[in-house]
């Protein structure tokens, strides 16, 4: 069943609006797309993620924002092999790090204004 969100209804919350795949993000699943991610999130953007495959291999933490969407359409996150977790941490295989693909702010850094996230399956 498809699912996703429609990035041209939310396009004009944003000053800046990203096509991960454009940025050289793998949309198959079998490269990790940390680094792009991380290049991309950054105040007032909106990070649309076409149809594919995003292997994620760490959490990403983003603190203090402002407008941030993140948005897929028809697209599936995935994360790389996981041999070992202690408590809430992945401390071997291809992921490592916290068991959760995204944190938005926290309670001493909050995101503020505008936060668009879905249209993602989660494999």
């Amino acid at each position: 069943m498809p699912s996703g969100l429609d990035p041209t209804k939310y396009s004009d919350q944003f000053k800046h609006r990203v096509n991960i795949a454009n940025k050289g993000a793998d949309t198959t699943g079998k490269q990790a797309i940390d680094n792009v991610l991380d290049r991309v999130i950054d105040d007032d953007t909106l990070v649309y993620f076409p149809p594919g495959r995003y292997k994620l291999n760490t959490s990403h933490r983003h603190v203090g924002l402002r407008n941030l969407g993140i948005i897929g359409q028809n697209a599936v996150l995935t994360h790389g092999r996981v041999d070992a977790i202690k408590g809430f941490d992945v401390t071997e295989g291809e992921y490592h790090g916290p068991a959760q693909h995204f944190k938005i702010g926290v309670p001493d850094t909050p995101h503020r204004r505008v936060f668009v996230f879905g249209g993602f399956t989660a494999d």
